[in-house]
């Protein structure tokens, strides 16, 4: 299984580009990304700023996310991720010198939060369009499965380099990590990338229906937007996907912000606080590279197998709850890294595989926003939560919120009967006839 995921990296170049690229950009920004609460809540002491700033983040992601569909349809997808990666790597040299000088003032930080999450929102939604025209529909899956692997792969190794400079080096070291790390993909995406490495791209969809791309200059941004969204509307397996995502996003986003924010107010030792990154790391990287190729060889059902997904990492949160032990924790992270691909490659491909080329951008920036929505209450849920009933009510919260997406799956008949990979096409077709 794991030659056969190999593979789809030695023989597709511009895929194997775009995959170390993405790589090298995850792993500086995830070395930043647990450095920067913990540094600044050092720094500061204040629970209230960290979390304005976050909630400022995740408000404008999910603006952008909004907008951002037309943008990357309608745009040259490689130019967007460069202009993109030079911008994250400009914020992270940014934040080393806000570090270096001790400069703590919330109006700074959060104008650099709202700039990185305008740039890597859109980025994000550009990479996701890009592998589209770059991987073959029978290579999607696989693809997923190894750009996820890579995620995770880089979500373990970032919290551990961070956690260890943190304990035994200077608080801006992590910052010029991901200076490092966000340069070399941009080097990357541009001496090794170009436009004509798109050779899947569907030409003969551009007028497949009648939310397909516009070259009426009146067209503007946010109707073109909106048009996404009215698909998704209009389509009772968009619909319902949008549904399960916003309330899964609820419960898991209350989860890490709580032990965080929950372990550094106590001034617990910045390698424990790691270990939770850690733990889910290695759990997604186990999941993605043993447990998503496990599933493709059985041929088993995306949607049987979505359901006891969820069902099991509802119980996993529960008992964590339950035990209240960091160790308890840890292992209930480890737990659900390691499940959660099979529902977020699942769908990712599943939904990627159904979805025209040149509506890529606009329909995945209109489902994100579901997952936006939930990072925008989240930080806040987080910090109300701690202070009222403790990391015990932030879990069993996101247990209740992970209960409801199940049972919003199981009442979707087009999500549940989702069938193993190797019967999409024959899926969807029937999915189209049900429709007209």
């Amino acid at each position: 299984m794991l030659r056969k995921l190999m593979q789809s990296l030695r023989v597709n170049r511009p895929f194997a580009t775009l995959a170390t690229a993405s790589g090298l950009s995850s792993l500086g920004s995830s070395v930043v990304v647990f450095a920067l609460p913990v540094v600044y809540l050092n720094m500061t002491d204040s629970l209230a700023s960290m979390t304005a700033i976050a909630t400022a983040e995740a408000l404008v992601g999910m603006i952008v996310m909004f907008v951002s569909g037309p943008i990357v349809d309608r745009f040259d997808r490689l130019r967007i991720m460069r202009i993109s990666q030079l911008e994250e790597t400009l914020n992270d040299l940014l934040l080393f010198l806000l570090v270096v000088f001790n400069i703590t003032a919330v109006p700074v930080w959060m104008t650099l939060a709202i700039v990185s999450a305008t740039f890597s929102t859109v980025s994000m939604n550009a990479e996701g369009a890009f592998i589209r025209s770059i991987v073959s529909t029978n290579r999607m899956y696989r693809a997923m499965t190894v750009m996820q692997g890579l995620r995770y792969a880089t979500v373990l190794l970032g919290p551990a380099i961070g956690g260890l400079i943190l304990q035994f080096s200077v608080a801006s070291v992590p910052f010029l990590l991901g200076v490092m790390g966000e340069g070399s993909a941009f080097l990357l995406l541009c001496l090794a990338l170009k436009p004509s490495d798109a050779r899947f791209r569907d030409d003969e969809d551009e007028n497949a229906n009648d939310v397909s791309n516009s070259d009426d200059d009146s067209d503007n941004i946010l109707r073109e937007s909106w048009k996404g969204f009215s698909l998704i509307i209009v389509d009772g397996t968009y619909r319902a996907t949008a549904l399960f995502l916003l309330l899964v996003s609820l419960g898991s986003g209350v989860i890490f912000p709580s032990l965080t924010y929950g372990m550094t107010l106590a001034h617990a030792p910045a390698v424990i606080i790691a270990s939770l990154s850690m733990a889910t790391g290695l759990g997604g990287l186990a999941g993605a590279m043993l447990i998503n190729p496990l599933v493709e060889r059985l041929h088993l059902p995306l949607g049987r197998s979505i359901m006891l997904v969820t069902l099991v990492l509802d119980a996993a949160v529960f008992v964590a709850g339950l035990v209240n032990q960091w160790q308890g924790y840890v292992a209930m992270l480890l737990l659900m890294a390691m499940l959660s691909p099979v529902l977020v490659t699942g769908l990712q491909s599943f939904l990627s595989a159904m979805t025209p080329e040149n509506m890529q951008g606009r329909i995945f920036g209109a489902l994100n926003v579901s997952i936006s929505l939930a990072s925008v209450v989240t930080p806040a849920m987080a910090s109300g939560l701690l202070a009222r009933t403790g990391v015990i009510g932030a879990m069993m919260t996101s247990a209740a919120f992970i209960l409801l997406a199940l049972v919003s799956l199981a009442s979707s008949r087009s999500l549940r009967r989702i069938p193993a990979a190797d019967h999409w096409d024959e899926y969807l077709t029937q999915l189209h006839t049900n429709e007209e």
